[in-house]
């Protein structure tokens, strides 16, 4: 019997690789462009906008100034922060969220667990 050889293997491995790689872009493209309207009128303005405002919006942390301790001590506090959250579930929130919510408590309490 005859063995494999070791470099044959590897390559047959990276043109699978790069076969399998090359299907699933071809599968992203075409869903990105048939989902996106934006990019079946002008494809280029809008990839570069995109790119181009996500970098802003990452970059722009650093070159925000440094806050001054008076500055951080009027901040809110944690309560406070804790009741617009509370305030955004009950006001905000679906009915739709709201069953599914209460489904999921209703199962976690009354479900019989092994």
């Amino acid at each position: 019997m005859q063995k494999d050889n070791p470099v044959t293997n590897i390559k047959q491995q990276i043109k699978r690789f790069t076969f399998v790689g090359l299907i699933w872009f071809g599968i992203f493209s075409i869903t990105f462009v048939a989902l996106w309207p934006g990019m079946w009128v002008q494809p280029r303005k809008m990839i570069s906008e995109m790119y181009g405002n996500a970098f802003s919006y990452a970059l722009e942390g650093h070159n925000l100034e440094i806050q001054d301790f008076d500055e951080i001590a009027s901040t809110p506090s944690q309560n406070m922060k804790f009741q617009k959250f509370a305030n955004d579930i009950l006001w905000i929130t679906t009915p739709i969220t709201w069953m599914g919510m209460l489904l999921f408590l209703g199962l976690i309490f009354f479900r019989s667990f092994p």
